[in-house]
C-alpha cells in the first residue's frame, strides 16, 4: 500500500518510538492519528508497515500505540474497523 504524505510523516514519527514507556510519544502519535481520521487508511498502513519491517524489539511500542488508540473514547469507528482488521495480519509476525 502506498502511503499519503501524512502517512509517510506518521511512519517517520513512529520509527522514533523505541520503547513502550515513551508514553508521551505514544500519546502524541495517538492524538495525531485521531485528529486526522480522514487519513486512517494511511495511518493504519504506516503502523502495519512499521510492525512488519522494524526489529522485533520495536514492535511492542507500536502495538501499545494501537492499544491506546482503540481504548480512547474519541477513537473514530474507521480506526476501530481498520486496526481490528490489521491485528490478525500483523499479530502472526510477533
Amino acid at each position: 500500500m502506498e502511503l499519503s504524505a501524512f502517512g509517510l510523516e506518521f511512519l517517520a514519527k513512529l520509527r522514533g518510538l523505541h520503547v513502550y514507556t515513551d508514553v508521551r510519544d505514544v500519546l502524541e502519535l495517538r492524538e495525531l492519528a485521531l485528529k486526522h481520521a480522514d487519513e486512517a487508511t494511511s495511518v493504519v498502513g504506516a503502523i502495519k508497515q512499521h510492525i512488519m519491517q522494524c526489529p522485533a524489539r520495536y514492535q511492542l511500542p507500536a502495538l501499545f500505540l494501537v492499544k491506546c488508540m482503540l481504548e480512547d473514547e474519541q477513537c473514530p469507528p474507521i480506526y476501530t474497523e481498520q486496526l481490528s482488521a490489521a491485528i490478525p495480519e500483523v499479530g502472526g509476525l510477533i
